[in-house]
């Protein structure tokens, strides 16, 4: 939704991913540790199983090698 006067913003349309800041919808920032990644802007543990991973959708990609 958005003021027909002026333009600006009422409210975003995925608030979850959205801020409204001063009547613009802004992308929010979320900083995960190294063995997380971000889903719907909330940090998703790794698997303790990876070695490494895809950090954008967390997919394993390698295994770790077991003691």
């Amino acid at each position: 939704n958005y003021n027909s006067f002026d333009g600006s913003c009422i409210d975003c349309n995925d608030p979850i991913n959205y801020n409204l800041i001063r009547g613009v919808c802004r992308r929010k920032v979320v900083n995960c540790n190294s063995r997380q990644y971000v889903v719907n802007s909330v940090c998703r543990d790794v698997s303790p199983l990876c070695d490494t991973f895809d950090s954008k959708n967390g997919q394993c990609l390698t295994c770790r090698n077991p003691s």
